[in-house]
């Protein structure tokens, strides 16, 4: 009785999860992202070598540097035992090989020889020394299909039609802000100049951006989001392999469906964020700890007699990659350490020498290694940015403290209109996790093994750090927890169907392939841009001032401009350009609620600045805050003149001379009225000649 009871418990929480995902499918049944509308269409001789350079192109020079990468990880796991050139053993080759190739471009940095010909000679250097190994690998992979069941296949057919519908999108033009106002912009701007140049907008953690410099170099106009897709890819693959191992094939490829079908998973990585190359790098960290805890056999005294110490080093490595790719990597890899048990200081050790390039750079010019965060531990030292930095803290929590908002699982995957609603809300997280989830709660005891365990307890541990970190987060910062979550509840899953009736399989792929049809179709509408008429209008409609820009950069390149509307356009500029996001990080934003000009325009003059840009109409502003300008003081107009204008955009010059301004404008002030009246006379200025005095 106890059995029945249940069973039909059991398969209540299983239908109750599918309606869940039924009701989500109908609820947002369509969910567009980047869409166009209204754009000019082309002929094909227009689209096709639209599509060879902005598409085809950008994938395949990514994929050079991924071979260059492959190619020095495996020398260096080379040098920690042997190799395969199967599964697992492929990703860590090549997520070593991008954490060298970066640390790499990092040291030519700062040795100031960013040059895009050396960086090619890099690339193809690699990938020369390392041929043998990459043609080894077009040669081994032969994936053993006649061990794959048939609902396995049908699950890694609708992983591959997401990933390849929307594998694409990844190239298109680049819009979104922290894209152009920092992270593109950065790489292009370190290319530029030849060498890596830190500031107080450039404190970011690097890793990543230097595999940008790489694309940048060998010869990508805009990579879009193709670097975070491919990582999104790269993390996917990871953590089928971690299911494979520890659960089962059908486990993984649950787990990875989970993954790919939560929305803030394809938002994040359709712009340039850092967040799937953390989850790859964390995932990679955990098969490794497990793998070493498979190494260890203990004898009759229950000391250890045995142990592979290369996946500690190997842990170790990409725990330290982690926290090279994004300052918020310290939590997971911090919470894995722990799991090492006595081996904890030599995962340490390699996590140190992995990631200490990044963070010895962020002492020495911050004097905090992980500026601009805690900053009240390492006191603020350098710009006295401390209210500015709360300030925006506060403004970003797209979470507030309290039970609530996770108890309610309405609102944490329907209700888009939640208070806590800002640009990163937990809406995006989707139904689909917290419906696989259901069934761990009726998995049995048995079925809790270490791997099981160590999963729980990573994700209870970290969720519960966030819930009671005091600064800022947004949900995309827990997007590693869900993706560890995911494999966890689709090990529940995949438990609770070995445990029903067979009919149950077919029935859960034929639901799983009809909402993952749903929500592929749905990107697949989305507009590719690659057609080059149809890139120029997306961009002029998302982009308004562009043509200002533009305009700029071809008639006057030598200008040093300053610009206010927080719509950040560094990426498109060629000229010497200055934004707001600056004066957020050095704490002089309120110099644009002055009363007074001439603060504005000393302000201006000790920054190099010859011109501003003012965003008058108060379009595309962040968080719609309003910039305003002194121009109720009446000497406004003797320090700044305008010097071009479009649309609710313009440009001020900076007057270098502001006294002689004034008096040149007073002087056409009295000329003109002198015109008006009719009247002639000489009017005496500071700069007039008196013929009779001698001068």
């Amino acid at each position: 009785m106890n059995n029945t009871l249940m069973k039909y418990v059991r398969l209540a929480a299983f239908f109750g999860a599918l309606a869940v995902i039924i009701l989500y499918t109908y609820r947002h049944h369509v969910y567009m992202w980047m869409t166009v509308g209204g754009m000019p269409e082309a002929p094909i001789t227009v689209w096709v070598p639209g599509f060879i350079r902005y598409m085809l192109w950008p994938w395949i020079a990514t994929l050079i540097i991924a071979l260059a990468s492959y190619s020095a990880g495996h020398f260096v796991l080379g040098k920690l035992g042997k190799v395969t050139y199967q599964g697992a053993s492929v990703l860590y080759c090549l997520a070593t090989g991008m954490g060298v190739m970066a640390v790499m471009v990092w040291i030519l940095g700062w040795l100031h020889l960013l040059y895009s010909g050396l960086l090619v000679v890099l690339i193809l250097g690699c990938i020369g020394f390392g041929w043998k190994t990459i043609w080894g690998l077009f040669r081994n992979i032969k994936p053993a299909w006649s061990t794959w069941k048939w609902w396995d296949i049908g699950l890694l057919i609708l992983i591959a039609l997401f990933i390849w519908r929307t594998m694409f999108l990844s190239a298109n033009p680049s819009i979104g802000h922290d894209a152009t106002a920092t992270h593109l912009f950065q790489a292009k701007h370190y290319l530029d100049i030849h060498v890596i140049r830190y500031s107080p907008l450039f404190s970011f953690i690097a890793l990543q951006h230097m595999l940008t410099v790489l694309q940048f170099a060998i010869g990508i106009p805009d990579p879009g989001s193709i670097l975070p897709y491919f990582a999104m890819v790269m993390a996917s693959a990871g953590l089928f392999f971690l299911g494979e191992r520890y659960f089962s094939r059908t486990a993984g490829l649950l787990g990875v469906l989970a993954y790919l079908l939560q929305p803030m998973s394809f938002v994040t990585s359709m712009q340039w964020f850092t967040a799937h190359m953390l989850i790859m790098y964390v995932v990679l960290m955990m098969m490794a700890i497990l793998r070493f805890w498979e190494t260890v056999t203990y004898g009759k005294d229950n000391r250890r007699q045995r142990s592979e110490f290369r996946w500690i080093i190997i842990a170790g490595l990409m725990g330290g990659f982690a926290c090279a790719v994004k300052i918020t990597g310290l939590i997971p890899v911090a919470i894995l350490i722990m799991f090492t048990g006595r081996q904890w200081w030599r995962t340490l050790l390699w996590v140190v020498i992995a990631c200490s390039p990044w963070y010895l750079v962020n002492l020495i010019h911050f004097g905090n290694p992980v500026f601009p965060h805690y900053e009240q531990w390492f006191g603020w030292l350098k710009f006295g940015i401390q209210e500015q930095v709360t300030q925006f803290q506060s403004e970003i929590t797209a979470i507030p403290a309290g039970f609530y908002p996770w108890t309610n699982p309405w609102a944490l995957t329907f209700y888009t209109n939640a208070p806590w609603a800002q640009e990163g809300q937990l809406s995006e997280i989707g139904p689909f996790l917290f419906a696989f989830t259901i069934p761990l709660f009726f998995m049995p005891k048995k079925n809790w093994k270490r791997p099981a365990i160590f999963l729980a307890l990573f994700c209870l541990i970290s969720y519960a750090y966030w819930y009671f970190n005091e600064t800022s987060f947004l949900p995309r910062y827990l997007l590693y927890i869900f993706a560890l979550h995911g494999l966890l509840a689709a090990y529940g899953v995949s438990t609770a169907i070995r445990n029903m009736k067979h009919i149950m399989v077919p029935l859960l792929i034929v639901l799983l392939t009809i909402f993952g049809y749903a929500v592929t179709l749905k990107y697949a509408f989305s507009t590719h841009i690659y057609v080059p008429m149809i890139r120029e209008a997306y961009l002029q409609q998302n982009l308004p001032a562009l043509q200002l820009f533009r305009h700029i950069n071809e008639n006057n390149p030598d200008w040093r401009v300053y610009e206010v509307g927080f719509r950040n356009y560094r990426f498109f500029a060629e000229f010497d350009l200055m934004d707001d996001q600056y004066v957020w990080h050095t704490g002089d934003r309120y110099r644009f609620h002055n009363e007074e000009a001439l603060d504005l325009h000393d302000w201006l003059l000790s920054h190099d600045r010859t011109h501003i840009i003012v965003n008058e109409g108060n379009q595309e502003m962040w968080y719609n805050e309003r910039y305003v300008l002194p121009r109720q003081d009446p000497e406004f107009d003797y320090y700044f003149q305008p010097a071009l204008r479009l649309e609710d955009w313009l440009v001020y010059e900076v007057m270098q001379d502001p006294e002689r301004a004034a008096r040149e404008r007073r002087y056409s002030e009295l000329a003109a009225g002198e015109t008006t009246t009719g009247e002639t006379s000489t009017v005496e200025t500071e700069d007039s000649v008196d013929p009779d005095s001698g001068g």
